[in-house]
């Protein structure tokens, strides 16, 4: 026997509140939630990144310089220079792409300022770097004074 047209209409209509009713619920859950806690958004991703086996960066660095990265989450802002002298390993802020640091061969310069600086960038914002085995990590969370 077909049900009638009422019926079929009422059901929908109930499951329909009942369904935004939990919705409703849901999106207030979770924003009372996220009202009760600490969310850092800087704690977001890796702490540290892996910037390459130590082998093969210090014959690149040996060769031709200091190597430069661009900022690996796609902004203009955190582009270094991996710098290795002796066995410290140093990642140096290479500023802006406006104005990009530049390796003169015996230190960097800052082509806007004309200042410059050492091969260690001392007086540039640097990153603490650890080795682990042969991987090479930097930390942007932390800066060297």
């Amino acid at each position: 026997m077909p049900r009638r047209r009422s019926q079929s209409t009422a059901r929908g209509l109930v499951l329909g509140i009942v369904g935004v009713v939990l919705g409703l619920g849901l999106l207030l859950g979770l924003s009372l939630a996220a009202g009760h806690g600490d969310v850092k958004l800087n704690n977001l991703g890796d702490h540290e990144f892996q910037a390459g086996r130590t082998d093969s960066l210090g014959k690149e660095i040996a060769e031709r310089g200091p190597l430069l990265l661009p900022d690996l989450a796609g902004g203009k802002t955190r582009d270094i220079y991996l710098q290795r002298l002796g066995d410290k390993w140093f990642a140096i802020g290479a500023g802006t792409r406006a104005c990009t640091i530049q390796w003169t061969g015996t230190g960097f310069r800052d082509p806007c300022s004309g200042a410059t600086y050492p091969p260690d960038g001392a007086g540039l914002t640097r990153y603490t770097t650890r080795v682990d085995g042969v991987a090479l990590y930097v930390n942007f969370r932390t800066k060297v004074p």
